[in-house]
């Protein structure tokens, strides 16, 4: 496979390494016919939702000029994975797990804003085709007419660790608390309010992961006409760090890139 992606940048051979064994490549399925007989694996799936906690994104746009109470109005929807060019190895990572369901490998190309509104930067993205199958994902993480809405229907089917590790990797860091001196693990999901964090803290991580957490209101946040303070997930205490981090530790090792994101803990 070539691995190149422009501007004399290719991604480190480790990422075919590891990857190579684990995830099962299939080919490409380019007509509508056999997308529609297509099925996630347990994997992708996991991963798809772990990460749509993150910064992953399913679409699922309206045909033009087709009725909204025709039951065929909507495209089947896709997925769009994204991140920064310096984790592009990340985004390879990903790729190779869902790599059956992708025409185009990733690339890399700078975004601007129309508006101003964030500097542009150079990302490495790519999006799947549109099958089916995704639609009881994209009924599942955007439940509210649409909008991306975390319910416990959602994490309820979280049951594997790389569902967890990629909610970490697209965005958790560890932080450094001065007063403590000492690295505390801060997760920031996007599109989130109070009540949501909430339902993660306490039935994703106590309830199923057995893992305490603290929040951390750090910042004021305006997203999608509302606006309002954005209170974090932490995790303080060396105990829970610690079973955070071997949950997490097997796939975040996959990714060079992101073994910043532990190695504090290590």
């Amino acid at each position: 496979m070539d691995l190149s992606i422009g501007n004399n940048m290719t991604l480190p051979r480790i990422i075919e390494d590891n990857c190579a064994p684990r995830y099962v490549k299939r080919g490409i399925y380019s007509t509508q016919s056999e997308r529609a007989s297509v099925h996630l694996t347990e994997l992708q799936e996991q991963l798809i939702l772990g990460s749509t906690l993150g910064n992953m994104s399913i679409h699922h746009m309206k045909k033009q000029g087709v009725s909204i109470n025709d039951g065929s109005s909507f495209y089947d929807p896709n997925v769009t994975v994204s991140h920064a060019v310096k984790n592009r190895d990340y985004v390879y990572w990903k790729y190779h797990i869902l790599e059956n369901l992708v025409k185009t490998p990733p690339v890399c190309k700078l975004i601007q804003s129309v508006n101003d509104s964030f500097a542009p930067s150079t990302q490495c993205s790519f999006t799947t085709l549109a099958y089916s199958c995704l639609l009881p994902l994209f009924d599942t993480c955007y439940s509210d007419g649409g909008k991306r809405k975390i319910t416990r229907e959602w994490l309820k089917l979280l049951h594997d660790p790389i569902s967890i590790a990629t909610l970490y990797m697209d965005c958790g860091l560890p932080h450094y608390n001065v007063k403590r001196e000492l690295y505390e693990i801060l997760i920031r999901l996007p599109r989130s309010w109070p009540e949501e964090l909430d339902l993660v803290r306490e039935y994703l991580f106590l309830d199923k992961l057995d893992i305490e957490t603290g929040r951390a209101v750090v910042r004021e946040q305006t997203f999608a006409s509302r606006s309002g303070t954005v209170n974090d997930i932490r995790i303080t205490k060396k105990s829970e760090i610690e079973k955070f981090v071997d949950l997490i530790a097997s796939d975040v090792e996959e990714v060079p890139s992101m073994m910043r994101k532990i190695e504090p803990f290590l």
